[in-house]
C-alpha cells in the first residue's frame, strides 16, 4: 500500500504539471489497473481505490448503437471505439464523442477539435462543422443525452440487467429510502451496492457525489463497479 501511495503521488505530480489530470481527482491505467484518486481540500490525496480493468474493452460500434434509432449522416459504423466519451479533454484515438448540451458548454461547438485530436465517432443531434477530410463518422440522434443512457450501457456490457435495481423517486425521502433499502436487503441476505445523491458505496468504498444526478455515463459505471464487487442488487436514488 505504501508503494502505491508512492506511485499515486508520482502519477498526480505528472497529471497536474501537464494538466491533464483535474484537480479534484481523476484515474489512471498501470498494468491493467485503474486507479481512481480523491484529494482533499489541501490537495493531497484523501483516498483512492484500484479495479481490474481489460484494456481490451474495445466495442463496436453498430454493438453501442443496436438499440438507438439515428441517422448515419457520414462515415463507416464498421468501427472499433476505445472509449466511451462526453469531455472534449479525455478525448483519446478511436473514441466515440458525445456532443451534449450542457448548461455552460455544448459539446456541439468542440465537433472539430475532438475530430482533430482523433475522436472516431460524434455522436450529435445537431448539424456540426468538420473539416473536409476528417476521418469521422457522425451519428445524429433526437437527443445526446438519452441516447447516452443506451451507448453507456452497451459500453460496460448492461450492468443493471443482471442485478436487482431498485429506484426510488419522489420529492423528499429519496436518498434515506436508498438506506433503508440498502439496510433491508443486506438483512435479508442480498449484497447491496448504493447510488444515492449523496454518494455511492461499493462494498467498503464510499464515493462523494459530485452532482445529485449523475450522467447516465457515470451511473452506468457506477452500477457495473457494484457487479464487479461481487453484489446482486444496487439500491438508487433519483431526482
Amino acid at each position: 500500500r505504501k508503494t502505491e501511495r508512492c506511485l499515486l503521488r508520482k502519477m498526480q505530480a505528472f497529471f497536474l504539471t501537464t494538466g491533464a489530470w483535474e484537480n479534484i481527482g481523476g484515474t489512471f491505467l498501470k498494468n491493467r489497473v485503474k486507479y481512481t484518486i480523491v484529494y482533499n481540500e489541501f490537495g493531497r490525496i484523501r483516498r483512492y481505490s484500484k479495479r481490474k480493468v481489460d484494456t481490451c474493452m474495445n466495442r463496436k460500434l453498430t454493438e453501442l448503437l443496436d438499440k438507438l434509432e439515428y441517422e448515419q449522416v457520414c462515415g463507416k459504423t464498421e468501427r472499433e471505439i476505445t472509449a466511451v466519451v462526453y469531455d472534449s479533454r479525455k478525448v483519446i484515438p478511436g473514441c466515440l464523442f458525445i456532443c451534449i448540451n450542457g448548461a455552460n458548454f455544448d459539446g456541439h461547438d468542440f465537433a472539430a477539435q475532438v475530430a482533430a485530436q482523433g475522436a472516431g465517432v460524434l455522436v450529435v443531434q445537431k448539424d456540426v462543422e468538420l473539416p473536409a477530410d476528417a476521418d469521422v463518422t457522425v451519428i445524429k440522434v433526437a437527443d445526446t443525452r438519452y441516447a447516452m443512457a443506451f451507448i453507456s450501457a452497451a459500453w460496460f456490457g448492461h450492468p443493471a440487467e443482471k442485478l436487482k435495481v431498485i429506484g426510488i423517486t419522489g420529492t423528499k425521502g429519496k436518498t434515506t429510502t436508498t438506506y433503508l433499502v440498502k439496510s433491508i436487503m443486506e438483512n435479508a441476505g442480498y449484497k447491496v451496492g448504493l447510488a444515492g445523491t449523496i454518494e455511492v458505496i461499493i462494498g467498503g468504498e464510499q464515493i462523494q457525489s459530485n452532482n445529485t444526478t449523475p450522467e447516465a455515463y457515470m451511473l452506468k459505471e457506477y452500477i457495473a463497479r457494484v457487479e464487479d464487487a461481487g453484489k446482486d442488487t444496487v439500491s438508487r436514488g433519483a431526482c
